[in-house]
């Protein structure tokens, strides 16, 4: 007689304990950032902070932390260090995405064991015993009537008064409002070079005209990269 199985999930889809995060340095994460404790104190605290104020003390806590680790003064080894527990934190999130990720393909695999049990159960009752009720000792079996389900043919050949009608909706075209931006833009930068020859009033009426309400264009942003 072949063994019952007892585990629905697949071998591959258990979950396995990951490996410890072990940076560069030779350094575990939870050791580099014991090292390094008041900027990740406050950055904890930016992360916590539920005022403007508190936010604040701990942004200049975290940033003169920052200057105090990337100073001259320091090893060059104390920068790599920082930027290390940057990746890891990212390494981290990567790796919590795989878990819930893989969590959530063996629940559907469970979900879908269970299915085909009850049915196996159903289609026993429904043709082999025709019952639409039985019990065990504490469970019950019981054959109900589902809600009926309209089963649409062909969409077509339905008459027009079965129909609501759906007002359009809009949505913002970021892309053709960020090309429109940067034209004008364009348009600005020009009269600004001009200026000086420019009729009075004639460079404001080229910025009102240039104008679109609700939505300016954000020049000179930066981001820092860490490689």
């Amino acid at each position: 007689m072949a063994k019952p199985a007892t585990k629905p999930a697949k071998q591959s889809e258990q979950l396995v304990k990951p490996e410890p995060i072990v940076l560069q340095a030779g350094l575990a994460l939870e050791d580099l950032t014991k090292e390094i404790a008041p900027f990740m104190e406050s950055v904890n605290q930016q992360m916590e902070s539920e005022d403007d104020a508190a936010l604040e003390v701990a942004t200049k806590s975290a940033q003169d932390s920052v200057g105090t680790i990337m100073s001259p003064a320091n090893a060059l080894a104390a920068r790599d260090r920082i930027a290390e527990v940057y990746f890891a934190f990212l390494d981290l999130a990567a790796r919590i995405r795989k878990a819930v990720q893989q969590a959530e393909s063996m629940a559907r695999r469970q979900e879908r064991f269970a299915e085909i049990i009850r049915l196996n159960i159903e289609a026993w009752m429904l043709t082999s015993w025709d019952a639409k009720r039985i019990t065990g000792n504490y469970r019950e079996f019981r054959i109900t009537k589902n809600p009926d389900k309209v089963m649409v043919i062909d969409e077509a050949l339905i008459p027009t008064e079965y129909f609501d009608e759906v007002p359009a909706t809009k949505v913002l075209n970021k892309t053709r409002l960020a090309e429109a931006l940067k034209d004008r833009e364009k348009t600005r930068e020009e009269a600004r070079k001009l200026a000086a020859d420019l009729p009075v009033g004639k460079l404001e009426e080229i910025f009102a005209q240039t104008t679109i309400p609700g939505a300016i264009l954000e020049t000179n942003r930066t981001r820092l990269d860490i490689k």
